[in-house]
């Protein structure tokens, strides 16, 4: 209808078809409890290296291009009275709730249909559980180290609330002029 466009501004359609092509491409195209998904493992394992490298990417660059480090993430965050709530535990109530998010983050990992694909029915070979019993916990380490500096600088840097919380990864460096980072 209105001609040709670049890739990267496809809309919703195009994106669902690029995306049904690639699963299509690496091997679901059967329905078979047995069968084992060898390409759809590697595209996860694909999918999450670029995410690790991307989120730990963007969160340097914020922690230590944007402001002088943790300590300095930290230190500004308490100065503004909003974030300082965030960080400060007060009733019990709260250490409750802490614990109730926490073991439900725990069991997630658990019962989420990918992960329970990936590490049960996927799962080829015992040896490979010794690997991942200390390469998952590394993975979730790495990706979360600059989850609380990221959201404490697009906190700080989006006062105004006009930003969603969920976009801070891609706006935090698209606000400092870091095209080739978003």
């Amino acid at each position: 209808l209105g001609g040709a466009r670049p890739f990267f501004q496809a809309g919703a359609p195009d994106i669902a078809m690029t995306l049904a092509a690639f699963t299509i491409l690496f091997g679901t195209r059967h329905l078979d409890a047995t069968e084992r998904h060898e390409g759809l493992v590697a595209a996860i394992a694909f999918e999450s290296l670029v995410k690790l490298l991307a989120f730990v990417a963007v969160g340097a660059f914020v922690t230590f291009g944007v402001f002088d480090g943790l300590g300095d993430v930290f230190r500004r965050a308490l100065e503004v009275p909003r974030l300082r709530a965030l960080m400060t535990f007060g009733s019990g109530a709260q250490y409750g709730t802490w614990a109730h998010l926490t073991a439900l983050s725990m069991l997630s990992i658990l019962f989420l249909p990918r992960q329970f694909q990936i590490a049960v029915v996927e799962n080829v070979d015992e040896g490979h559980l010794g690997k991942a019993i200390w390469l998952f916990p590394l993975y979730l380490l790495l990706i979360n180290l600059f989850v609380l500096p990221l959201t404490l600088g697009g906190l700080m840097l989006f006062q105004s609330g006009g930003v969603d919380a969920d976009t801070f990864v891609l706006t935090l460096p698209m606000a400092m002029r870091q095209e080739a980072l978003t």
